[in-house]
């Protein structure tokens, strides 16, 4: 509709039937937006990307780390199911208490931010955190300040 309306109006100024301008002029101005969406959501991932990429690279420092031998090498992974092993780094999930090595977990949570067991959500790790420093920074009011 908006097609014809166009192309009308370029042939009565022109004088020409010019009805294929219109449906060019609006197919460009769609793929124009398609294009300015496709940017948008190409910068918008990256950004999110590496923020994702930062929080896994860091789950070891909000999970505890402990070595293989602390925990008994009798225990499994849960993801890969193998014994571990003398000196391997493993995390245990808060939720389940399920072990799994430091880089299974990692190379899991690039395609899921869960606990592959309990589907516990590890982003609550990070914004428990960054809660509690903005509650530090609200001290309480000294009584003797008030006071004077």
């Amino acid at each position: 509709m908006i097609t014809i309306i166009i192309g009308s109006l370029l042939s009565l100024l022109l004088g020409y039937d010019y009805y294929f301008l219109g449906v060019i002029l609006m197919v460009s101005i769609a793929l124009l937006e398609g294009f300015l969406f496709y940017i948008f959501i190409l910068r918008r991932r990256k950004k999110y990307s590496l923020e994702r990429e930062s929080m896994i690279n860091s789950i070891g420092e909000k999970l505890t780390i402990h070595r293989s031998e602390e925990i008994g090498l009798a225990i499994n992974c849960s993801i890969c199911k193998i014994n571990f092993k003398p000196d391997q780094e493993v995390v245990m999930c808060p939720n389940c208490k399920d072990y799994f090595h430091l880089e299974h977990l990692q190379k899991w949570m690039k395609e899921h931010f869960s606990c592959p067991i309990c589907k516990y959500d590890f982003e609550i790790l990070y914004f428990d955190e960054e809660q509690d420093e903005s509650l530090e920074a609200y001290e309480p009011v000294d009584k003797e300040i008030i006071d004077e």
